[in-house]
């Protein structure tokens, strides 16, 4: 004796469902890309400067809302009566959110008439970040 039973395709969507299926997915899609990358795109960076006895000491600072890793190029040059100098430090950084990080300090002496340009280059999510400033 052979037992009996009904086949029934469950989930069966017509074409039009299928289609409106399709859009939804890609729009869920598009929206979460969106989103990450403004994410992505939420790493600051400050160049601070103050001055002490003799000079001035300037500063890189770092800050992202999100957890990140990259590199960074701190370069300060300094041209005037006094001389010119151009002073580097590079190095690798890990960013956790929301915590500031100063990725380089440079002291430089100053005098009447100095002028200096400051530029930090953040490297991090295949984006470089940039910030540049002049000081005198």
């Amino acid at each position: 004796m052979f037992n009996s039973f009904t086949y029934r395709r469950a989930g069966v969507v017509s074409r039009p469902q299928y289609l409106l299926w399709c859009i939804i997915l890609a729009g869920t899609i598009v929206v979460g890309l969106a989103q990450k990358a403004d994410a992505m795109s939420d790493i600051q960076c400050e160049i601070r400067s103050r001055p002490f006895a003799a000079g001035m000491e300037v500063s890189g600072f770092v800050w992202s809302d999100h957890n990140a890793v990259g590199s960074y190029s701190f370069i300060v040059n300094k041209e005037g009566s006094s001389g010119s100098s151009h002073v580097v430090q590079r190095g690798l950084l890990s960013l956790e959110a929301n915590h500031p990080q100063i990725v380089g300090t440079i002291s430089v002496n100053t005098r009447s008439g100095d002028k200096y340009l400051a530029r930090l280059t953040v490297t991090a999510e295949g984006n470089d970040y940039v910030c540049s400033t002049t000081l005198s």
